[in-house]
């Protein structure tokens, strides 16, 4: 039963009434007298609480994509429309699906003061209205309006309402100006189709996942003449078709038996089956090396004939502390001891994984799939063992006692009108207490393996629950902690940005990258399950998952799963992709990098101690919105549920503190779609913010929370002539969340390297307005790294790497678009030495490598003379080129 963590959110609405009589009419259709729909997104100022993304799909006339709210709560959000000139606006309509408000208000700003003050109706459906317009008679004139979202029904850690279509009516058609297009000095042309190179380095791994049934072994039966099975025959000619060296066995089936792969009287006497050291053997005849992953909540984890029934089996240890859950709901009976102050867990867990290397696996993932911490239910906890270590890391004589709290339990299911949160040194130590155990209990495991096996791979496993989703707060996974292993060989990239498109796997990879430590360490990883097209000509779902992965730095690829590559006929894209990762690797793409111009200062204590600050002023009642501490297990966690606040204040702190991450995921989805090479620093991490100077561009979209040595680190680079655009905060609290005498960063503003935007860009830096502004802020202070880029209007991807030496260039374009007609045709520019250069691409479309050819004739041209260029680029289309110098 898979939580799925891909978030969909968004925002405004749909039905409609008449501008003329205020009475609902039946069709979507617009009513000529309403006038015109204007093209609100294009030049009005946006703002959105929370963060929004793809805010132009709420006004592309297409209500099969949606916008998506910034993840990590459940409440109403909102989204104001400010015009630069007043109009005449007749009929304000909206459309939402999957998750929609029921009760909403629309109000007005009459006087051009932005206070939003005139209500222009506030309305209550019995049940949120799907796939229909919703349509507001506004018939008055002004500049600018607010939607409201007030009560219904939320996702799991996801804002309502998904909103597909927001239109705004006038019957005066002001001018606006259109998009510039900016047109390349010269376009290349691709000549003819020539043979590949033969692919000589093999260096990447190429992994599939599999479970035990794909090589033939019967459940709950130990594994007999391997070799001589047609299906594990069948299973390796497919990782020879796609030029695998290593397979994941990731024991799904196993799990679900509640049974090992293998039989140990340490671990669980009487019971397992001789599966893995067989399959493992098998595998090594055929050069094929395998990888153990696996889940916790089995036998011997919880106590065999006494686990809850599934799924509540799976939020029970090592999930989620006992005190959380025994006593308060019906299907948890079992005390386990704690997670993180007492070595059960950790011994098992240690154990466990040494047995899959005795058995013969070649490595192992080190956390559990999908695994989160929920710690102490901090009002019921009674931990001597946590204390004990509280005090000895931080020097407090008890941990904090939490707020208070109200419950009402309804079935299962239990809800709560009040979280743990306190905005207080204590508390905030104490989150950094749950971090630091959780993730030194699987660091010691790791140095332990290594110990025990020092050539194992040791994986970082990512499959866990995302950060920007439910929030660590809740589950206490934070990446610059918990990837901070030296004992780790690969760190994998399983989780997402939630970003739109354009960087939603790359923005994550480079934080990934940050938190291990080294882009030479990703994992780079799929989900098939997000892959639904197998149509060649928009393979770019696949494609576009998996390829930038490889040109930030990945050394491993893996597919999860066999199965759902091969059996839902996704098998010649796979085939496909796999070719094109090796193509790159001929290329030099393991020694190439992303160019040092831009750094994106990211800082999980700004995000986490802002949220606590404002959760921490939430008032005692808290309706039936969750915040980002769900107390307890159920099994509701994937249903949509009716939400509503316990004050419209709240509200509003509520969606608010998800500001840290929301400026984080605007910055990201800006830098990706304006092609800004960009790296990331986390200002939490000192061995991160080593040698700032050598970037032209530092960016640090929310600064809440700074310590003193990373602003000296900061403010090193900025006096050796790095530029600084600072977004909203100017780090006022230091690294625990205490207030500085003087916000840090406000001794930097006098600097002529600094630029100080005071806006908030969760609110408005998914806004086409804001957006054009800061990209060409930015673009004036890179435009001398020779490096350029522009998608004139596409949604395109752009991912440029500089092999080393001087010796070219490796570009990675993927276009995301779905209409077809004209090929897009983006600007490039490169900063070529005073040299020859030949320059060849790689397209998914025709599936070919062809020589690129300047002014129709292919062959060597001089770099200095190709100020800028552009290629074709059909919808769907990656392409991928290389400019190196003639020889």
């Amino acid at each position: 039963m898979k939580r799925n963590l891909l978030v969909a959110g968004i925002f405004l609405l749909g039905l409609t009434l008449s501008a003329v009589d205020n009475k609902a009419v039946a069709a979507d259709a617009a009513d000529p007298a309403w006038g015109a729909a204007l093209p609100w997104a294009t030049f009005a100022e946006v703002s959105s609480l929370p963060g929004m993304q793809g805010i132009g799909y709420l006004n592309d006339g297409d209500n099969t994509r949606s916008a998506i709210w910034c993840p990590g709560s459940e409440g109403g959000g909102e989204l104001t429309i400010r015009f630069p000139k007043p109009i005449d606006v007749t009929i304000f309509r909206f459309q939402q699906k999957d998750n929609g408000a029921s009760k909403y208000r629309l109000m007005a700003d009459r006087d051009g003061k932005g206070d939003y003050s005139t209500l222009i109706k506030e309305q209550k459906d019995k049940k949120p209205i799907f796939k229909t317009f919703i349509a507001i008679p506004v018939n008055k004139r002004v500049f600018g309006l607010k939607f409201i979202a007030l009560e219904g029904n939320a996702g799991y850690r996801r804002p309502y309402p998904v909103l597909t279509e927001v239109e705004i009516y006038s019957r005066n058609k002001p001018y606006f100006p259109k998009q510039k297009i900016v047109n390349a000095s010269r376009k290349l042309k691709t000549a003819a189709a020539k043979a590949l190179p033969e692919f000589k380095r093999k260096e990447i791994d190429i992994r599939l996942c599999i479970d035990t049934w794909h090589a033939g072994i019967q459940r709950k039966k130990p594994a007999t003449k391997l070799e001589e099975s047609k299906t594990f025959q069948n299973m390796i000619q497919r990782f020879k078709e796609a030029d695998a060296n290593s397979a994941r066995l990731f024991i799904e089936t196993a799990c679900c038996d509640d049974e090992m792969p293998w039989k140990s009287e340490k671990l669980w006497p009487g019971h397992g089956q001789d599966q893995l050291a067989p399959l493992c053997a098998a595998l090594h005849k055929k050069g094929i090396k395998l990888y153990f992953f696996s889940h916790a909540w089995m036998s011997p984890f919880q106590k065999r004939g006494k686990r809850a029934i599934m799924p509540y089996c799976r939020w029970d240890y090592p999930y989620e502390q006992s005190d959380r859950l025994v006593g308060v709901i019906d299907q948890y009976q079992v005390r386990y001891p704690c997670v993180i102050s007492d070595n059960d867990f950790r011994d098992k867990w240690l154990a466990f994984l040494k047995g899959a290397l005795e058995q013969g696996a070649d490595g192992v993932y080190l956390t559990p799939d999908e695994y989160y911490f929920k710690g102490h239910n901090l009002s019921r906890a009674n931990c001597p063992a946590c204390i004990k270590e509280f005090k000895k890391m931080y020097g407090y004589d008890s941990i904090p006692k939490g707020a208070k709290l109200s419950s009402e339990k309804k079935g299962a299911t239990v809800a709560i009108t009040r979280g743990e949160v306190e905005d207080s040194e204590h508390y905030r130590k104490w989150k950094l207490f749950e971090y630091r155990k959780i993730a030194g209990l699987f660091h010691d495991i790791s140095a332990e393996l290594k110990k025990f096996k020092p050539t194992a791979q040791i994986v970082m496993s990512d499959n866990k629950i995302t950060e920007d989703l439910a929030g660590r707060l809740e589950h206490n996974m934070c990446l610059d902690i918990m990837e901070n292993d030296p004992n780790v060989d690969l760190a994998q990239v399983y989780g997402n940005a939630v970003l739109d498109k354009v960087g939603w796997i790359s923005a994550y990879a480079r934080r990934i990258a940050a938190a291990a430590g080294s882009k030479d360490k990703l994992l780079a990883s799929i989900q098939w399950l997000n892959v639904q097209d197998i149509k060649p000509d928009y393979s770019i779902q696949l494609f576009g998952y998996a390829l930038p992965q490889i040109m930030l730095g990945a050394r491993a690829y893996e597919n999860y799963r066999l199965n759902y590559m091969y059996d839902k006929g996704w098998w010649p894209n796979a085939i496909e992709c796999h070719k094109m990762i090796r193509l790159l690797e001929q290329w030099g793409v393991r020694e190439s990098d992303t160019p040092d111009t831009t750094c994106l200062l990211l800082s999980r204590a700004s995000e986490d101690w802002w949220r606590t600050k404002l959760e921490g002023l939430c008032g005692d009642k808290g309706g039936n919105d969750v915040a980002f501490n769900l107390l307890y297990a159920g099994d509701d966690i994937n249903r949509s549920a009716s939400k509503t606040a316990g004050s419209e204040r709240d509200r509003v702190l509520k969606m608010d503190a998800l500001r840290g991450v929301g400026s984080k995921l605007a910055m990201e989805s800006l830098l990706c779609e304006a092609g800004i090479p960009y790296k990331v620093a986390f200002t939490d991490r000192m061995d991160n913010l080593e040698n700032l100077k050598r970037f032209k561009l530092l960016i640090m979209p929310f600064s809440y929370s700074l310590s003193k040595d990373a602003f000296k680190r900061i403010r090193e680079a900025v006096e050796a002539g790095t530029k600084l655009i600072v977004f909203d905060r100017l780090g006022p609290v230091d690294e625990f969340g205490n207030p500085h005498a003087e916000p840090l960063l406000k001794k930097l503003l006098a600097n002529k390297n600094v630029t100080y935007v005071k806006e908030n860009p969760a609110a408005v830096g998914n806004a086409a307005v804001k957006r054009t502004e800061y990209v060409k802020m930015m673009d004036g202070i890179l435009r001398s790294s020779g490096y350029r880029f522009k998608a004139n209007g596409a949604p395109i991807e752009y991912i440029v790497n500089r092999l080393p030496k001087q010796q070219g260039f490796l570009i990675y374009l993927g276009n995301w678009s779905t209409k077809k007609g004209e090929p897009a045709k983006p600007l490039i520019a490169l900063p070529f030495e005073d040299a020859k250069y030949k320059a060849e691409v790689y397209s998914s479309s025709t599936r070919t490598l062809n020589d690129l050819a300047l002014a129709g004739k292919p062959g060597a041209f001089d770099g200095k003379a190709l100020k800028s260029f552009s290629v074709d680029l059909a919808a769907g289309e990656v392409k991928l080129l290389r400019f190196v110098r003639a020889k």
